[in-house]
């Protein structure tokens, strides 16, 4: 089992604090991406209760409710490109 910690670092970027706001709403676009290439194969509801330890991980600044929509979104796109 792949821990949250481990998991986490396996390839989904992190950004600074001071860079991550509501302005950025890019990072969360790119996190979406990151997240459908490194969980190939794999369903959002699956996927996404790691995501969100991942994101509370990485980004204990920013709740993951306010990513979500944007993580998820992006999520979905990127799996209509394939």
């Amino acid at each position: 089992m792949i821990t949250v910690t481990a998991e986490c670092n396996m390839g989904i970027k992190v950004l600074p604090t001071n860079l991550l706001n509501d302005a950025n709403r890019g990072y969360c676009a790119e996190y979406g991406r990151q997240a459908r290439d490194l969980f190939q194969g794999e369903s959002w509801d699956s996927v996404e209760p790691r995501l969100r330890q991942c994101w509370q991980h990485n980004h204990p600044h920013v709740a993951w409710e306010a990513a979500r929509n944007r993580v998820e979104a992006e999520w979905w796109r990127y799996s209509s490109e394939e």
